[in-house]
C-alpha cells in the first residue's frame, strides 16, 4: 500500500502544473492496468489483487481528487470536444476474469468509478473467465482484448520476429470479435488492449485501417490526450499494478 501511494504521488506532480487549465487541449491519463482480483486476504500470485488492497487503492485516488474516466469519454474528448475531469484516471482490467465482474466492478461502484475490462471473446464463460450473455456490471466498460490470439502474441503467433504480422489472422481475429456476442459487445467497439502489449507497426496499420480508433499497449508511462488529435489515442502506455502495490 505505501508503495501504491509512493506510486500516485508521483502521478500527481506532472499534473499539478494543469490544474489550472481552463479548459485543457492535452490532458494527462494515468492509466492503471490491473487483472485479476480475489477475496482472499494474502494473494501469492502478482497479477490477482486482494479486492481489500483494491478498495485501499480506490481510497487513495478518491482522496487526492481523481475522477474515473473510460475510453469513451477519452473519444468523446478528442473527437467532440467534450471535457475531462480535472484530474481523470482510466481503470484497466485484463483478460476478463470472474473476479472484474464479480468484485472489482461492484467495490469501484461504491466510490462511483468505472473499470474498462479488456476480454479475450473466446474466454468468456470458461476457464475463470466472466459470462456476457446475461449482461455485464453498469460500470464495466468491454473492450477487446483479441477473439483468440491472447496466447498467440509470442515469436510463432500474433506478432512474430521483425514485428512481422499475419495479415488474415488478424483480420479473421477482429471479425470474429465483432461478431462473437451478437453486437452487444465490445460496448466500445473501437478499442484494442493489446495481448501481452506486443505490437509493431504493421498491426497497428491492419488495427486501424479496421476502424480501431484506440489501441492500448503495456509500455509504462502517462497517456497524453489531445483535443483535436486521433493520433494520441493510439499506443497508450499504462502504469501496471501488482498485488504489492
Amino acid at each position: 500500500m505505501r508503495i501504491f501511494l509512493f506510486l500516485l504521488t508521483f502521478l500527481l506532480l506532472p499534473l499539478t502544473s494543469c490544474t489550472s487549465r481552463t479548459p485543457a487541449d492535452t490532458v494527462r491519463v494515468p492509466i492503471l492496468m490491473y487483472h485479476d482480483f480475489t477475496s482472499d486476504e494474502i494473494s501469492e500470485d502478482p497479477y490477482t489483487i486482494p479486492i481489500r488492497q483494491f478498495e485501499a487503492h480506490l481510497t487513495a485516488l478518491a482522496a487526492a481528487g481523481y475522477t474515473s474516466v473510460t475510453f469513451a469519454d477519452l473519444m468523446d474528448f478528442v473527437y467532440f470536444g467534450e471535457e475531462l475531469p480535472e484530474k481523470p484516471v482510466l481503470l484497466t482490467a485484463d483478460d476478463g476474469y470472474t473476479a472484474v465482474a464479480a468484485l472489482a466492478a461492484p467495490c469501484a461502484a461504491r466510490y462511483g468509478m468505472t473499470i474498462s475490462c479488456a476480454v479475450i471473446g473466446a474466454l468468456t464463460d470458461a476457464d475463470g473467465h466472466f459470462p456476457m450473455e446475461e449482461g455485464v456490471p453498469e460500470n464495466l466498460e468491454i473492450v477487446s482484448h483479441t477473439f483468440a490470439l491472447h496466447d498467440r502474441s509470442g515469436e510463432d503467433g500474433m506478432i512474430g520476429p521483425g514485428g512481422f504480422v499475419p495479415e488474415r489472422l488478424l483480420t479473421e481475429d477482429i471479425a470474429a470479435m465483432r461478431t462473437a456476442f451478437g453486437g452487444r459487445y465490445p460496448l466500445t467497439a473501437s478499442v484494442l488492449v493489446y495481448p501481452h502489449g506486443r505490437y509493431s507497426a504493421e498491426s497497428e496499420r491492419i488495427f486501424r485501417e479496421n476502424g480501431y480508433s484506440v489501441t492500448v499497449t503495456c509500455d509504462c508511462g502517462i497517456a497524453e490526450i489531445r483535443r483535436g488529435d486521433p493520433e494520441s489515442l493510439y499506443l497508450l502506455p499504462r502504469i501496471a499494478v501488482w498485488n504489492s502495490y
